[in-house]
């Protein structure tokens, strides 16, 4: 995991939060996000809203082991 996460407070609502770059950390563009939180100002209780990160994030959770495999095999195949 590399990269940054950025939470923004809503201009509107201050007890709206959108958190950007959690998919990112994984290596995925995040074209759906951000995921939006809402803080209850009563308890300070949190809750995220269900939402989409990334368009391919299952698909690529499959792909990019396999990548890897791949990879591997064409490196061990080149070396022997």
């Amino acid at each position: 995991m590399d990269g940054n996460v950025t939470i923004t407070v809503d201009p509107d609502d201050p007890y709206i939060v959108y958190v950007a770059g959690l998919i990112e950390l994984d290596g995925l563009p995040e074209d759906k996000g951000p995921l939006k939180m809402v803080v209850n100002p009563l308890n300070f209780e949190v809750t995220a809203v269900k939402t989409v990160l990334a368009t391919n994030f299952f698909l690529a959770m499959i792909m990019l082991p396999m990548l890897d495999l791949v990879n591997l095999i064409h490196v061990m195949e080149h070396i022997q």
